[in-house]
């Protein structure tokens, strides 16, 4: 549907406001997000310092917390390490 000259006109006359409403809209999602990140950053820090006083002096759940983070992040055998370390010499021969 084509819209008159008198809607353009009106519409302009309104821009700065809808400039404003925008701007008022953009900046509070902002401000809620900026809001929500730091109430979870000290979740996070209560959360840590209530799980390492959990561990705290004791060396089985002390293993335990290591353990869990070795399963997580695939790290390779042994042996895997050592054929690695055959492709990558720390010491290049003399020739």
């Amino acid at each position: 549907m084509k819209r008159n000259t008198s809607h353009t006109i009106k519409r302009a006359q309104r821009f700065p406001v809808i400039l404003i409403g925008e701007g008022l809209l953009v900046g509070a999602v902002g401000g809620l997000i900026v809001l929500l990140y730091r109430i979870a950053l000290t979740c996070a820090g209560k959360w840590l310092g209530e799980a390492l006083a959990f561990i705290k002096g004791n060396p089985l759940r002390i293993a335990g917390h290591f353990q869990t983070d070795i399963h997580k992040h695939h790290f390779p055998s042994f042996p895997a390490m050592l054929r690695l370390s055959s492709l990558f010499p720390l010491e290049m021969s003399a020739q």
